[in-house]
């Protein structure tokens, strides 16, 4: 057969073959979409369902407020409170709940036992060693009030869990007081290869502010403040050079006496409360 012969036959091959082509290309890529959608609705569903609802956070809050009680590192009873505490928020976000990993510190002696801090990670998915804080101490008097700041945070970690932030979000329960949680941060959990580019610290609130609504704010320096506003109110963000800013946040939900016969109500305002510090996280992760 001659060269001529063999090309009007090479080109109906290619005739042939080019339009399977099409089609097997087509059956892959709906293939392929539909696999991801399905992804993307099972991983929405799993979102759904790791967020905690008002039930199952007053569950939280009564738990630690009237089985756990009293959280010190000094006393037996208080220190058993601790231990319970701890042990309730790496059952509530560990591997076999919500998924998290639980990092550790190394510990520090008083009372004649071991105190270790826990944290878990919102992994940054463009810059992961670049590292946000939100931190409370585990360490309370076992109140309402001072109950409903641990399962906030457990509240908050459960909110988070899903979300892909550009930096890194780390939520940590500490051993220590709240006057040591910025330490905390910085010297224990904080890896040498790491940019911390902020703290916020949540605790109690004393007394019932005029205005319910908003945050109150506490910090040291104007360049403290200026991380607060920033946060709150949308300012202008401090520079990342120099020392991380830290501000210590809470809320009038967090007030004791603002419980009582609003105990209900409070569940639910706990919980919108930390929707809009997981806004604020997300947006100091960016």
């Amino acid at each position: 057969m001659s060269s001529q012969e063999k090309k009007p036959i090479l080109v109906k091959s290619l005739l042939m073959i080019f339009p399977l082509g099409i089609i097997i290309g087509i059956v892959v890529a709906m293939y392929l979409y539909f696999y991801w959608e399905r992804q993307d609705d099972e991983a929405q569903e799993l979102y759904q369902n790791v967020e905690m609802t008002q039930e199952s956070f007053a569950d939280r809050v009564n738990k630690l407020h009237s089985m756990v009680g009293e959280r010190k590192l000094t006393g037996e009873q208080t220190q058993k409170g601790m231990r319970s505490a701890s042990a309730m928020v790496q059952g509530e976000l560990g591997p076999n709940n919500v998924g998290y990993v639980i990092h550790e510190d190394d510990g520090f002696t008083q009372g004649g036992l071991i105190w270790k801090g826990t944290w878990v990670n919102v992994e940054g998915r463009v810059d992961k060693k670049q590292v946000v804080v939100v931190a409370a101490s585990l360490q309370g008097d076992g109140k309402l009030g001072d109950s409903s700041v641990v399962a906030s945070l457990v509240a908050l970690a459960r909110q988070l869990s899903g979300q892909m932030p550009e930096h890194t979000i780390r939520i940590g329960f500490a051993a220590c007081a709240d006057d040591q949680l910025a330490d905390w941060v910085r010297k224990d959990i904080i890896a040498n290869d790491e940019k911390l580019i902020g703290i916020v610290q949540l605790t109690t609130m004393a007394q019932m502010p005029e205005d319910i609504s908003k945050w109150s704010a506490s910090s040291a320096n104007e360049r403290d403040q200026q991380w607060a506003d920033f946060l709150i109110n949308n300012g202008q963000r401090p520079d990342v050079a120099g020392e991380a800013p830290v501000v210590t946040l809470s809320h009038a939900v967090f007030v004791e006496n603002g419980w009582g016969a609003h105990e209900p109500a409070r569940y639910h305002d706990c919980l919108l409360v930390m929707k809009q510090l997981k806004a604020m996280l997300l947006k100091a992760a960016r």
